[in-house]
């Protein structure tokens, strides 16, 4: 039986160094994707030279430039169209797949023929370039991930196969965690005005049409936290809160667990502004105290606390987005990184 054909996407905009480990844990896979496409982003002209170097690693991957940057979901959509194969899975140049993943999730597929998305769990590691805060490596649970490595909350796989929209909502999935079957994809995009939650939105838009999420239980997909991050980068909670209030409008939303949750993430976000108009959506969560109540207890769950954490130890740091990495020490373990996190 031939393997099905899977298409990597791979949008890239100046971090060649980031994107020649992205495309290698690609390369590196037991079961071979059919092709890469990258969709350089319109990164600078010194980086070009460095991306075509790439893009020569393997006769799979096809690179197309855009002569200016238009967006996450504008390369993405793009690469979608030009995507060949049976299956599609969205890398960001900054993160890393396991060598199982694709042969693992197609597996999931095999075994179910209705499924329309295999989404794995997610592992994030911290990744800078300084002396004081280098990259992590664990050389024992997985040597081939440059990265001590903390799980991410994941929905519940029974959540997620009866309440799918709920559950993603909720917890809101890492995009390179999902191989997603390309005939089930329709005309559904990349909301191209979005610049945050733009993968949740194509996830949420899938799910309200009834497709059907499998969750795999392996930690196949790594997340990597550095300096450059888009969730740390000045606007993010702008983006974000354009997110929400386009969920609001768009019809998908229709029990009142999905209604809370979307005013309860804005309320979040413009309290954290200072913005008076959190009051609103405040209210309207407060009209179901039980969710609020659930809500506020996952909240402050361990997972969700030890992320708030990195976060915090990120945003903290001055190290700048490297372009190239030299030796690369070890780092003190994850202990070590909260109490510096707790004294600053």
């Amino acid at each position: 039986m031939n393997t099905p054909a899977v298409s990597v996407i791979i949008p890239t905009f100046n971090r060649p160094a980031f994107l020649g480990e992205a495309v290698r844990s690609v390369l590196a896979q037991t079961s071979p994707a059919r092709e890469i496409i990258i969709v350089d982003n319109g990164s600078d002209r010194r980086f070009q030279p460095l991306i075509g170097d790439i893009a020569r690693l393997d006769n799979r991957i096809s690179l197309y430039t855009f002569s200016s940057n238009r967006g996450a979901s504008s390369a993405r959509n793009f690469g979608l169209e030009k995507a060949r194969g049976d299956y599609l899975l969205f890398l960001d140049d900054d993160d890393l797949l396991h060598p199982n993943m694709l042969r693992a999730s197609l597996e999931v597929f095999g075994r179910t023929p209705g499924a329309a998305i295999v989404t794995c769990l997610s592992r994030a590691f911290i990744d800078h370039s300084s002396p004081e805060s280098p990259m992590l490596f664990d050389r024992e649970e997985h040597s081939n991930v440059p990265g001590i490595t903390y799980p991410l909350n994941h929905p519940d796989y029974l959540k997620l196969e009866r309440v799918t929209f709920s559950a993603l909502l909720h917890h809101m999935l890492v995009i390179h965690s999902c191989l997603v079957r390309k005939e089930c994809v329709g005309d559904i995009r990349f909301p191209e005005d979005l610049r945050a939650g733009e993968d949740t939105y194509f996830w949420l838009r899938l799910a309200s049409q009834g497709r059907r999420i499998i969750l795999l239980r392996k930690f196949f997909a790594y997340v990597r936290f550095h300096s450059g991050s888009s969730r740390l980068g000045a606007g993010y909670d702008e983006a974000a809160i354009l997110f929400f209030l386009k969920l609001l409008s768009s019809g998908m939303l229709t029990g009142r667990h999905d209604y809370f949750l979307a005013h309860a993430h804005l309320a979040l976000k413009l309290l954290r502004m200072k913005r008076f108009g959190m009051l609103r959506h405040l209210l309207s969560a407060l009209r179901s105290p039980d969710l609020a109540l659930r809500y506020l207890w996952s909240y402050h769950s361990k997972g969700a606390r030890r992320m708030r954490l990195l976060y915090r130890f990120l945003e903290k740091s001055r190290n700048p987005l490297y372009e190239s990495k030299g030796d690369i020490p070890e780092l003190p373990d994850y202990e070590t990184i909260l109490e510096k996190v707790n004294t600053q």
